[in-house]
């Protein structure tokens, strides 16, 4: 009898060692999905590398190097808020001249609070030059508040000076055939003439592109770019701090989430492996059934 007490108890153990690694498989299983979801849709911090947000950081706004080896790309994008539009306005177009600069692109929507319920947005690009980037940004809070900003540099050196000295090959290639162009009879060496003038033509066209580019990294580099959303508001943005309150109430939010989560999550891993505790369910009751069954047959005879 104790030895067969002995083998159901190893029985039944077997079967619950089972049902254990599956639940643990399946609760790693559950858990890795959970941080991929988390982890693609931005859980764990939404902050775009090389941008600094809600105000440009003071190295992005730096002038550049007087040497002017390094060719450095500066922009920055500022969102803004503003309860006298037209002034804010005015006073914009007075600080791009005073700093040099120019509107590049312009766009206004909306009409004034007296016409229409709608405010009114003006989105503008701004180039100003390089050397004075930093005080047109920064002084920007003066005639407006700025709710956020976000700078960032491209140091496109390299890549410049690699088309710099593309173009001087291509040049000195355009010379060389120029000259034998220039020395051939074009009566007796027609064939061989006009390969030179294909040849020709394509050097044409590769200097004249590697010029405007260069000229475009030239006026990107020589003037920044800002590029401004400003917003009619009745009330400004509020930047208080959270109270003590809040953050209780943001920290009880987050703690009830996370304990509907996990019976969320416990609720998927009950279904998910319901089948298989079915069948060890089923496989557990037949073992009792079939030794209970002989234990009373056994004793029976006796």
């Amino acid at each position: 009898m104790k030895k067969r007490s002995r083998t159901l108890i190893c029985i039944l153990t077997a079967l619950l060692a089972v049902a254990m690694l599956l639940m643990t498989s399946c609760g790693k299983g559950s858990d890795s999905g959970i941080d991929r979801d988390n982890a693609s849709s931005g859980y764990y911090g939404d902050k775009a590398s090389g941008t600094e947000e809600a105000s440009p950081a003071p190295g992005l706004l730096d002038t550049p190097d007087g040497d002017g080896t390094q060719k450095l790309i500066r922009t920055c994008t500022v969102e803004a808020e503003t309860r006298d539009f037209d002034a804010a306005s005015a006073s914009l177009n007075e600080r791009i001249s005073r700093f040099d600069g120019y509107v590049e692109s312009q766009k206004s929507s909306g009409s004034s609070y007296g016409a229409s319920k709608s405010s009114r947005l003006l989105t503008v690009t701004v180039r100003i030059p390089a050397d004075k980037f930093g005080d047109f940004v920064t002084g920007l809070g003066d005639i407006m508040n700025v709710t956020s900003a976000a700078s960032n540099v491209e140091n496109v050196t390299e890549t410049y000076y690699d088309a710099e000295a593309r173009l001087a090959t291509l040049k000195a290639e355009r010379e060389s055939l120029q000259k034998m162009m220039a020395s051939l009879d074009n009566a007796k060496q027609y064939d061989f003439w006009l390969t030179l003038q294909k040849r020709l033509s394509e050097t044409e066209q590769d200097i004249a592109s590697l010029e405007a580019r260069l000229r475009s990294y030239d006026n990107r580099v020589a003037y920044s770019t800002v590029t401004l959303t400003m917003r009619e508001v009745i009330e400004f943005t509020p930047t208080e701090t959270p109270t003590f309150a809040a953050r209780i109430s943001k920290a009880f939010t987050s703690s009830w989430r996370s304990f509907a989560e996990f019976w969320q999550d416990f609720a998927v891993f009950f279904v998910s492996a319901l089948p298989t505790l079915c069948v060890i369910a089923v496989i557990a009751v037949t073992v009792i059934i079939i030794v209970v069954a002989s234990a009373k047959k056994r004793k029976n005879k006796n």
